[in-house]
């Protein structure tokens, strides 16, 4: 190692930074004093380190062993480390920590030549003035701390008189209170016991009138519900006979309506036939008044023919509006009877038993509904072979009488 390199080492740094703590306030400035050990354990370190400040100025580079001061250095930086540690938290075991690298620094001063340890008047000036320094500044610390306890205990001792006096006043103010909070007490008790007498009689008297009102109420609701139960059993039955005979005019409504319709219409057809059969008759006695009046006038073929057609042109109306209204008599006719018998259904099986009805209205459903209606066919007034018969009498009478 050359020379350069030695003086450049990082160990001169190191150790620099270790004896630059001796100085530092705050890592002198502890809240808890250190015990004799601790403080021979950080001592020891600082002494330690002269030794190897030491050994680097009196040592030369060619009687170094270069592994060992490496060595060296790392022990010297985990002691710096350890009282880094220790300034930051003031926790003592890094002061512990601390020493035991010094150990290994101790171990490895082989790195230097061997030689008789022979400090210099510098150097123990240097630790005498840093024994002196340590003292100087615990001094210092503790003067400091005095000062502070002595004011501390100056503050504390008005406190406490200030306190003592707050203490004598609050015990006064506390016995006129006690005084006032037992008159007080005694008369809110005495209230309470008015009120508790006054509130507990009311009550009673609350709850006796509420259970009575609660009976009668019992009884009316029980009266009224008896009531409302009999008169719904009423309104059953009577919506029961109403359900049945609005049922009965729904069913029956429809054959009364076709059955009143029919009845109309035969009597009109009816009283067409009426009128048709009246200008028949009209027709006749005019044609026999006429013959009177003409007196033995020749009668012929045309005559007869003439009358024969005009007695079937007037006849042939009348037999049609005759059947028309025969044919709406028998529906009105039928309506009727199916109206009568649907109205009367309900109270004729009344009394029979339950399948029985069920059977009746079965077969009744079967014969009313799903019937085909009856085609309604168009026949002339007067059938052909009606027609012929009466040409065949008619022609017999022209004959007779051309004769």
């Amino acid at each position: 190692m050359s020379n350069s390199e030695y003086k450049n080492h990082p160990t001169h740094t190191t150790v620099k930074q270790l004896l630059d703590l001796q100085k530092d306030e705050e890592f002198l400035t502890v809240q808890t004093p250190l015990t004799a050990d601790q403080q021979w354990q950080r001592d020891r370190v600082f002494e330690v380190t002269r030794v190897v400040e030491s050994y680097l100025d009196q040592t030369p580079s060619s009687l170094v062993s270069i592994p060992h001061l490496s060595n060296l250095q790392n022990s010297l930086q985990e002691a710096l480390s350890e009282l880094t540690s220790f300034r930051t938290n003031k926790n003592p075991g890094h002061l512990t920590n601390a020493s035991s690298q010094t150990d290994s620094v101790i171990t490895q001063l082989i790195s230097f030549a061997a030689r008789p340890l022979s400090i210099p008047q510098e150097s123990l000036e240097k630790l005498i003035d840093d024994l002196r320094g340590r003292s100087h500044g615990v001094i210092n610390a503790l003067t400091k701390e005095k000062e502070e306890l002595s004011k501390n205990i100056g503050d504390l001792s008005a406190q406490l008189a200030n306190n003592a006096t707050r203490m004598e006043e609050l015990s006064t103010a506390v016995e006129v209170q006690k005084k006032e909070a037992v008159a007080v007490t005694a008369e809110v008790r005495a209230a309470y016991a008015k009120t508790e007498t006054e509130i507990r009689s009311g009550f009673d008297s609350t709850i006796a009138t509420m259970k009575s009102n609660y009976e009668k109420l019992e009884t009316d609701t029980r009266v009224a519900a008896k009531e409302s139960l009999s008169e719904l059993s009423r309104n059953e039955e009577e919506a029961k006979k109403i359900v049945q005979v609005v049922g009965n005019i729904g069913v029956t409504g429809n054959y009364q309506k076709t059955a009143k319709s029919e009845s109309e219409a035969a009597d009109k057809w009816r009283k067409a036939t009426i009128a048709f059969f009246s200008v028949g008759v009209g027709v006749a006695v005019i044609s026999f008044a006429v013959h009177l009046y003409q007196g033995s006038a020749p009668e012929n073929f045309w005559t007869f023919a003439m009358r024969f057609v005009t007695a079937i042109a007037i006849a042939s109306p009348a037999f049609y509006t005759a059947r028309e209204s025969a044919r709406h008599r028998t529906n009105a006719d039928r309506a009727r009877q199916r109206e009568l018998e649907l109205a009367s259904l309900g109270p004729f099986i009344e009394l029979l038993e339950e399948d029985t009805k069920q059977k009746i209205r079965t077969q009744l459903v079967e014969r009313y509904f799903g019937n085909e209606v009856e085609a309604h066919e168009a026949k002339p007034p007067i059938e052909a072979k009606d027609l012929l018969e009466a040409m065949k009498i008619g022609v017999n009478g022209i004959t007779k009488v051309a004769k």
